[in-house]
């Protein structure tokens, strides 16, 4: 908890500290000392573990140098860009859902963070550099799909390598297991859906899906023949490939279409929600969404 603790007072003292020299302003004493307890601990890691000396100036040495020194400025640009766009690839990124394959899981207009090392560690343009963990059955992961659009997805990750996935319409077998599900108030979990015209009670039924363990929101329309397609195959998941599908089931695009996405194609794990907007109800009172702001997601 304790790194954990300065990491984020790192990062938010490195981003404070070059935002403010950008604009031309220069942080009290006060806040200076406040900075070094983050960054002398970073320093005495750096020479204990890779001989790295870096001396330390006193405040009123970084102000003269700040004040007349216009190179220093420049340099604090390029690292703050650097830093973000670092931050956004490997870190944590925001993301906007703009469809509702994953209703009501997630909505859309929901805004959530990502967190990019959730199974790994991403560099800008040398791709995945370490990896300590393995996608979970049941993770709504952030991946590339095998398509030519090269767009994100965000799905529930359904098949693991070695899985055997039947789907009988309605009905998911993992591995000759039928994965159960029981039926579920349609409000209050459905009330605040874009589009609520098309979403009501009496075209669509709401379950709580077991996925070995992972119960999660399951979407599924009433009348089976308004659908133009129905789903009948039975595949075994490739080693380093996934198998995803949206909740919500007979509304997304996933695995069921185009098959299997690589492992190497993920990037990172839906944390929680930061923001949520819905758009059919713009200007009113209902536009933002204040009870999904923090939401888990799960």
């Amino acid at each position: 908890m304790k790194l954990l603790v300065w990491m984020f007072g790192f990062i938010y003292e490195l981003f404070v500290s070059l935002v403010i020299s950008i604009i031309g302003h220069h942080r009290s004493k006060q806040s200076f000392e406040r900075k070094e307890k983050v960054y002398k601990p970073l320093r005495a890691f750096l020479k204990d573990n890779f001989n790295m000396n870096i001396k330390a100036k006193t405040y009123e040495e970084q102000i003269s140098t700040r004040k007349r020194s216009l190179r220093y400025k420049t340099i604090e640009v390029i690292i703050l860009v650097l830093a973000i766009l670092w931050l956004r690839h490997s870190v944590i990124e925001p993301y906007k859902i703009p469809s509702g394959s994953m209703i009501p899981t997630l909505k859309i207009g929901d805004h959530i963070f990502v967190n990019k090392l959730a199974y790994g560690l991403r560099i800008p343009f040398l791709g995945e550099v370490a990896r300590w963990d393995e996608p979970k059955r049941g993770d709504v992961v952030i991946f590339k799909p095998p398509l030519q659009n090269r767009k994100v997805y965000v799905k529930r990750l359904v098949g693991l390598p070695g899985d055997r996935i039947r789907v009988e319409d309605t009905k998911l077998y993992v591995n000759d297991e039928l994965i159960t599900k029981k039926s579920t108030d349609f409000y209050p979990v459905m009330e605040d859906v874009a589009d609520t015209e098309q979403y009501t009670p009496d075209m669509y039924s709401l379950y709580v899906e077991d996925l070995k363990g992972i119960p999660h929101y399951e979407l599924e329309l009433k009348d089976r023949g308004m659908l133009y397609r129905t789903f009948s195959m039975e595949v075994v998941v490739p080693e380093g490939s996934l198998f995803f599908m949206g909740d919500n089931r007979d509304n997304s695009e996933d695995s069921r279409v185009w098959g299997f996405a690589k492992r190497e194609e993920v990037r990172g794990r839906a944390m929680f929600v930061w923001l949520s907007l819905n758009w059919s109800k713009m200007f009113t009172t209902s536009w933002i969404r204040f009870s999904r702001f923090g939401k888990k997601v799960k």
